[in-house]
């Protein structure tokens, strides 16, 4: 598969598990916290370790895709260590989604600008704790093909357990993805 991938990702409940004290069962053994945006966040140090090395990728293009929006870039990113400079961030307050979700209408507006302008994406992953808009969609338009058809291309989406966050098999199966 020739492209680039795009990495999607959320915040809360994915890179910062809801809650302020570090779950049982992320596999993660080194948490930090501090305040973000407001709010006391609290992270797996081995996940941004994670995340670092496979944004640092010359064939991966890391987006923000979250209720943060540009919070993410300029708070939480520093209080955390993830390297995201540079990462785009996607707007999707404000947006009357065709698709059941203003995030998945974002990243379908985002795929289809970024092949238009040349930046061929062969590989989507999207990491967020509620991604799976099933429901809300299949009420208001029917059946949803998946993400892959609509793209025409390999997509994986994580939905990690939104008080855990993000997982080391979760990292795993994304670096075994964008091999």
């Amino acid at each position: 598969m020739t492209g680039t991938t795009r990495l999607y990702l959320d915040v809360d409940g994915t890179v910062s598990p809801i809650g302020t004290t570090p779950p049982e069962g992320s596999g993660w053994a080194a948490w930090g916290s501090g305040r973000a945006y407001g709010f006391t966040v609290i992270w797996a140090r081995g996940l941004i370790t994670e995340l670092n090395a496979i944004t640092a990728r010359s064939d991966v293009q890391p987006v923000w895709l979250t209720s943060w929006e540009t919070y993410a870039l300029s708070d939480l990113a520093p209080v955390t260590g993830l390297n995201a400079a540079g990462w785009q961030v996607l707007q999707i307050s404000g947006r009357n989604p065709e698709h059941g979700s203003e995030k998945l209408e974002a990243l379908l507006e985002d795929v289809a600008a970024q092949n238009l302008a040349g930046n061929q994406i062969g590989k989507v992953v999207w990491l967020d704790d509620v991604v799976d808009e099933d429901d809300e969609w299949e009420e208001k338009y029917g059946p949803q093909p998946e993400l892959a058809v609509l793209l025409g291309i390999p997509v994986l989406r994580l939905r990690p357990v939104s008080e855990i966050g993000l997982t080391p098999d979760h990292m795993a199966q994304v670096r075994d993805f964008i091999r």
